[in-house]
């Protein structure tokens, strides 16, 4: 594990120099939205509320239970194999309280909504019923699952464009921030469009298997233990015959690796340190490989890249550091 990347820095600068001068500037490392979906993964939370949940899903019912207020949060365990690592449920949940810092540690995440919410808006499926969506709540009618949610940054931007979204984490304490936030801040009617769960994945996919409209896996898939678990468990969750899949994550490539971790962690301190383990990073290829195997079809793929100074996403071709993907279940 690369937890310390300024060893490699030096041999790898002279490889990339004139790469390095083009795009220095471009934060790729929006991820710390890390938190897993299993038995423990965390995100970083923004508040320390005493928010409790308490997930029960009955045999008779689909649905978990909504957050209830207490002392002690409990956490619903997946009965089958993990994808958590708990590392980085620790690593994470130390970082709780920055959640909604806009210029912070994951100032680049609120960033990252420029592109990553018009790509899952462009990639929705129809509604139902051949309904026309309304232009300012194109995704009214859809149900949406953000599966690593941390402290609802996407969250929050997909129920403001009228989705119904779950939104699960394994940081008990991004997710108790997540929960203080919504009660206590946002307006009763996107409050209510948002439900936060204190669980993994593996658990939906268990309980409410093709009950989503669209899954959102951002900035999270190159944070668990066992990428094709992971993969099946979120393939599984999204609604069969025309659902979609949305995977944004970072590229397996030696500018990754320069300006992931080399300059977003530890040059340009734009990103907390040991946010990211390149060798967990996915190519595109993979996740392409993956999706066949659980009957998704590739939609687009779509590199990003970031320029700090003008807190600014762009689209690019190459998809050399960040990217993201769209499924259609089929």
């Amino acid at each position: 594990m690369l937890r310390n990347p300024l060893r490699y820095a030096a041999p790898l600068s002279r490889r990339l120099l004139p790469l390095s001068c083009r795009m220095c500037a471009h934060r790729a490392t929006f991820s710390s939205s890390a938190s897993e979906t299993t038995t423990n993964t965390p995100a970083p939370s923004a508040s320390s509320t005493t928010v409790s949940q308490q997930q029960q899903y009955s045999s008779s019912s689909t649905n978990a239970s909504a957050f209830t207020a207490g002392a002690g949060a409990q956490q619903q365990k997946h009965t089958g194999k993990t994808t958590v690592s708990p590392e980085e449920i620790k690593f994470f949940n130390g970082l709780a309280n920055t959640w909604w810092d806009k210029d912070g540690g994951f100032a680049g995440l609120h960033d990252f909504n420029q592109v990553r919410v018009p790509f899952i808006k462009r990639h929705a499926p129809p509604l139902p019923g051949g309904v026309i969506p309304d232009p300012l709540k194109p995704l009214k009618g859809l149900r949406v699952l953000d599966v690593g949610c941390g402290g609802g940054i996407l969250t929050e931007a997909l129920g403001k464009l009228g989705a119904k979204v779950t939104a699960v984490d394994m940081s008990e304490e991004s997710v108790k921030a997540a929960e203080a936030r919504r009660v206590s801040v946002l307006h009763k009617e996107l409050a209510d469009s948002i439900e936060y769960r204190c669980t993994e994945v593996g658990t939906v996919a268990e309980h409410e298997a093709g009950q989503y409209d669209i899954v959102v896996a951002s900035e999270i898939i190159e944070h668990v233990e066992d990428v094709e678990l992971f993969f099946k468990q979120i393939s599984e969750c999204v609604r069969p015959k025309g659902g979609s899949l949305i995977v944004t994550t970072l590229n397996k490539t030696p500018e990754s690796y320069a300006l992931a971790i080399v300059a977003a962690e530890y040059v340009l301190n734009i990103v907390p340190r040991g946010t990211h383990q390149w060798e967990k990073f996915i190519e595109p290829d993979r996740l392409q490989r993956l999706a066949k195997t659980h009957t998704l079809r590739h939609l687009e793929t779509q590199g990003v890249a970031y320029v700090p100074f003008l807190r600014q996403f762009f689209c690019e071709p190459f998809c050399r550091v960040n990217y993201m993907s769209a499924f259609l279940k089929e």
